[in-house]
């Protein structure tokens, strides 16, 4: 309907041209709009974005970080240092003039402890390198904060496939600024589709999201390596529909959609070496299998890509109300263990040696249950009895809880709590 609308319109307002060039802009023009609208669906969950080099070089396209991170709900690691700026608050902000700097959140109990980061690549608007793999991210919500180091995330290579100069490789050293932005509509990106599927385990749990297999290989035409009673394999994961682990260990069974089966051996994608499986789940965040636990992977086809850049939205702190086991409750922002400032930050804890990493925007509230253990109810409906993890333990440093501007923090310790509501 919307081309034979325009069609027409443009014949009105053409009637001076010739029909045989009139023919070729219209057949031109309707397939620049059908490629608008049909092109790019899917390409929403990929990283993208504009990458500037030190000889003020800039390339824009989908980007990978070396064989690895490629989408939105992929997670950034490193450490933090202590040099963090809060964003610029509104004159109306009654909390505009709190002291965020970590220097005085940390104080001197933590002078020679480091402090992971992680967060999705979706909540990162601007990475800054610098020099001894430090680096100075600055968020959605124009906090900043340098890391420095802790993962191959910082000082690896990245490809980045250009709109027009195609496929390029670069280095971390020559990098300046990475700027992340939503990938337009129209531009179509170069991937296979996510690995997606039901994960089965040993313990009768099973997972549905987006498959990071051996912690690697994450889309399509990404390759499972191995050995079979043919000789070598590189096998395109987008051919396969089922991976097997077999009793040894050390092997898996391939099935394809022609229902044929192959058993391979001999690499980290296949045996006892394999890291374990991720998996990015809507509404929890990501949960990492090991292969002892692994059984088999079942893959189906995913409706999008992944979840959008700007389906990551993020706040300026975390705001709580804390119920603690002398009656009392206490609400305002807070720093959690010490540590955790914003709301898209993990919440990090094993549920029968699952690995979950939640970020905090996705929790209702916590409950601690005894010295190794806490009850962490998220806003989905679900809960987990998480524990052996300084989060969800013990072995928490405790809650900084500001109540008005320009006070002091009232320190809570993880003791002394019975539940965090988050806000």
């Amino acid at each position: 309907m919307f081309c034979n609308y325009f069609c027409k319109k443009l014949q009105v307002q053409s009637q001076n041209v010739s029909n045989n060039y009139m023919k070729t802009l219209i057949i031109t023009i309707i397939s620049l709009v059908v490629t608008a609208f049909a092109v790019g669906q899917d390409n929403q969950g990929y990283i993208y974005g504009t990458v500037t080099t030190d000889s003020d070089e800039s390339y824009t396209g989908f980007i990978r970080w070396g064989k690895e991170e490629m989408y939105w709900h992929d997670i950034f690691n490193s450490v933090k240092t202590k040099n963090f700026k809060a964003s610029q608050k509104k004159n109306n902000s009654g909390w505009k003039d709190l002291d965020w700097n970590l220097n005085s959140i940390w104080k001197d109990n933590y002078q020679n402890n480091s402090h992971s980061f992680a967060c999705f690549f979706g909540d990162i608007a601007q990475m800054k390198v610098k020099r001894s793999e430090r680096v100075e991210l600055i968020f959605k919500n124009g906090s900043q904060l340098e890391v420095k180091g802790g993962s191959n995330d910082i000082g690896t290579y990245l490809y980045i496939h250009d709109f027009e100069l195609g496929k390029i490789k670069i280095t971390w050293e020559d990098i300046e600024i990475i700027d992340f932005f939503a990938a337009p509509q129209a531009v179509k990106n170069p991937y296979g589709k996510p690995l997606y599927g039901t994960v089965k385990t040993s313990k009768r749990k099973a997972f549905t999201g987006y498959v990071k297999w051996d912690l690697d290989e994450r889309e399509g035409n990404d390759i499972m390596d191995g050995s079979s009673k043919s000789g070598e394999q590189k096998i395109p994961f987008e051919n396969i529909i089922e991976i097997e682990k077999l009793y040894s260990g050390d092997a898996v069974r391939l099935k394809f959609p022609s229902n044929r089966t192959v058993e391979i051996h001999g690499s980290n994608d296949c045996d006892s070496g394999n890291r374990g499986i991720a998996i990015y789940l809507d509404g929890v965040g990501s949960v990492e299998i090991s292969w002892d636990d692994f059984e088999s992977l079942y893959f189906k086809s995913p409706e999008l890509s992944g979840p959008a850049y700007d389906d990551f939205q993020t706040k300026e702190h975390i705001q709580a109300e804390i119920y603690t086991y002398d009656g009392d409750s206490h609400s305002g922002y807070i720093a959690f263990d010490k540590d955790e400032l914003w709301d898209f930050e993990f919440i990090d804890g094993n549920d029968d040696d699952f690995e979950y990493q939640i970020p905090i925007r996705n929790i209702e509230r916590i409950v601690p249950k005894n010295k190794s253990y806490s009850m962490v109810y998220l806003k989905n409906g679900k809960d987990l009895l998480l524990g052996d993890r300084q989060d969800v333990s013990r072995n928490n440093d405790g809650i900084l809880l500001f109540k008005s501007d320009k006070s002091e923090p009232r320190y809570i310790s993880w003791d002394e709590v019975e539940e965090i509501i988050f806000k």
